[in-house]
Formats: structure tokens, C-alpha cells, sequence
């Protein structure tokens, strides 16, 4: 495990390599929760395969005027795109509920948010708006998949963040356009939300209102 860990490295980077070892950390995690039977005692704890790698996102390093120095754009965007992979489980493996827990309860949602805060606060030269709107539209995919068929994922985000903390946070990155309302309707729809299909079923009725309160301001 700590084998993998170290391949991430440079996080003030982003390769091959870093994205090899996110691969090699899912099937790890997988492996660890889906093939060895719960009674036998491991070494590895998948709680803490997913503090650990969730942690990744922080910054770390202080440059020379103190500051701390955050992961690379493309390497949290990286990370964040295998949040899906983590909590869709293999074939016949059953349900990833249990994956989807573990992430609520080692601090998902919290480190989603402090992501894009921390953008939030980084000069504005050191990344596009369109960087910034990837990020956005990678935290949004990153919690659709949690939320999606576990109602105890969504009420546990709706009791301690809030589609309004959520909101105010895209909002001071990005203005919202057509491409972040696709992802936020794909959040409502729990998928694809595709706008030549006569009907969809909403699944997430929260996040309905704050869809809604970007309507008015996108562009026509």
C-alpha cells in the first residue's frame, strides 16, 4: 500500500505514473472490501486506504514565503475522476453502498468542498477558467456517484453541507454555463441526463432548487 501511495508522487505534478497508481489504489480497495471475507484480519484497512488517498488533495510544502503548496489542478482533477471508479463495484460484487458510507464517514464531502475552496483562493493566474470549470464539473460527477442510489449519502450531504454551501462555492469560481447545468442535471437524474429523452425520473429533489437558481443567469 505504501508502495502505491509513494507512485503519486509528485503531487505538485501530474503523469502516467500518478494515474497508474490511482488505478492500482482502486483495485486495491476493491480487493480489499469485496474479495477478502470481513472475518479475516488484514494489514491494510480500507478506511484508511481512503483517508489517505483523499489527504492526497491537500496541500502540503511550504514554499518560501511560508505558504502552503497545494496539488497540481490536473492531478486533484485526476484524483477526483476516480472517485466513480472507486464506488462502482465489479461485476457481481453486489452494491458499493458500503464504499460510498465509508467515503461520507472519512470525510468526502468535507475534502470536495475544501478542494474547491482552496481554488477559490489561489491566484487567479495560476489556472483558466476553464480549468477551474473542470474542476467543478469533476467534484459534481465525484458526488452524483456517491449520492446516487443511497438516500443515506444524500441526507447525510444535505444535513452537513448543503446544496447552497455547495452552490456559493461554484459560484466564486466559475459562472455557471450549459456544461456545469448538464452536470448538475446528470446529479438530479442520478446518470445521464440526455435532453432528447421525453421524460427523466428525479432523484435528487434537493439539488432541483439549485439548479433552478442558475436558470435565470445562463446565457440563452
Amino acid at each position: 500500500f505504501s508502495l502505491v501511495l509513494s507512485l503519486l508522487e509528485p503531487r505538485e505534478a501530474c503523469g502516467p505514473l500518478q494515474a497508474l497508481a490511482l488505478k492500482l489504489l482502486v483495485q486495491l480497495v476493491h480487493t480489499l472490501h469485496y474479495c477478502i471475507p470481513k472475518e479475516q484480519q488484514t494489514s491494510v484497512d480500507v478506511e484508511v486506504v481512503l483517508i489517505k488517498l483523499l489527504n492526497t488533495m491537500s496541500p502540503r510544502k511550504q514554499n518560501e514565503a511560508g505558504e502552503l503548496i497545494p496539488p497540481s489542478l490536473n492531478y486533484t482533477i485526476l484524483l477526483l475522476d476516480t472517485i466513480p471508479l472507486l464506488v462502482h463495484p465489479p461485476s457481481d460484487a453486489g452494491s458499493g453502498e458500503e464504499l460510498k458510507e465509508l467515503l461520507v464517514i472519512v470525510g468526502c464531502y468535507e475534502k470536495l468542498l475544501e478542494v474547491m475552496n482552496l481554488l477559490s483562493r489561489a491566484d487567479e493566474s495560476s489556472c483558466t477558467t476553464e480549468e477551474r470549470k473542470q474542476l467543478v464539473m469533476a467534484v459534481f460527477a465525484a458526488l452524483t456517484s456517491i449520492m446516487a442510489d443511497s438516500p443515506a449519502a444524500k441526507e447525510s450531504f444535505e444535513g452537513r453541507q448543503g446544496y447552497s454551501t455547495l452552490k456559493r462555492a461554484v459560484e466564486v469560481l466559475v459562472l455557471p454555463d450549459q456544461e456545469i447545468l448538464q452536470a448538475a442535471l446528470d446529479m438530479v437524474v442520478e446518470g445521464s441526463f440526455a435532453y432528447l429523452e421525453e421524460a427523466h425520473t428525479i432523484y435528487n429533489t434537493s439539488c432541483v432548487g439549485m439548479l433552478l437558481q442558475w436558470l435565470p443567469s445562463l446565457p440563452g
